[in-house]
């Protein structure tokens, strides 16, 4: 088994976790949501820069090596990012048909949870909403 096939954060959890705190800070602060992805953007620049600088001096042992363009390719995955379209909110689709019953299911089929997506509003109190069902079940999970 080699490292990259151990449980690791998805995508997903990590963007949720980031909105999550995002969330928190708009809600316990009078701060705009624009002064608060700053202050996000500095703290992931200054993760990057301790971890570079631990790299740097050898003290961790995965091999990684910071190159001199990391920082460049951090830019160009939040412009990348921000400019991607939003993913079609499944709460919004037409029902192409239906799934079976409880009682058609074979033995030993597993279920989808049946709990309903949270608010629009979620964790932010109505200042940010969500374009995907799953943020929205996400930060209801928070709560």
């Amino acid at each position: 088994m080699t490292d990259q096939d151990r449980a690791e954060p998805t995508q997903a959890e990590i963007d949720h976790r980031l909105m999550a705190t995002f969330c928190r800070t708009l809600d316990s602060s009078a701060l705009p949501p624009m002064t608060v992805m700053r202050m996000m953007a500095s703290a992931l620049g200054a993760i990057y820069r301790q971890t570079s600088a631990s790299h740097h001096a050898e003290e961790c042992p995965c091999g990684w090596q910071p190159l001199p363009s990391d920082v460049e390719t951090l830019l160009v995955e939040i412009e990348a990012a921000a400019r991607r379209p939003p993913v079609p909110d499944i709460t919004n689709m037409q029902i192409a048909g239906r799934a079976s019953p409880l009682s058609d299911r074979q033995p030993g089929s597993r279920m989808i949870s049946q709990r309903a997506p949270a608010d629009a509003a979620g964790a932010c109190g109505g200042r940010i909403r969500s374009t995907s069902a799953a943020d929205r079940l996400f930060r209801s999970e928070l709560s």
